[in-house]
């Protein structure tokens, strides 16, 4: 069974990366990412506005209706 050692990265520095290596020659490491625990819910005038993009002229075809919406979405993540 896999031992699993969690820290925060903020804590790792040469010193702990060397102590991990020779301890553990042998480990692989991977990083979670728990990017929503810092970042704002989307505000209601965002909300409001992406809903307003839905262009209910395409219904029958729903990913038309919210395409363009999902671009908008997309445009604010960057």
């Amino acid at each position: 069974m896999p031992t699993k050692i969690k820290m925060p990265l903020r804590s790792l520095n040469e010193a702990v990366i060397r102590e991990l290596q020779e301890k553990y020659p042998e480990a692989e490491i991977s990083v979670e990412l728990h990017q929503g625990r810092n970042k704002a819910p989307m505000s209601e005038q965002h909300f409001w506005e992406a809903i307003s993009l839905l262009d209910w002229n395409q219904e029958g075809d729903d990913d038309a209706v919210v395409e363009p919406a999902v671009a908008h979405l997309g445009l604010a993540k960057q």
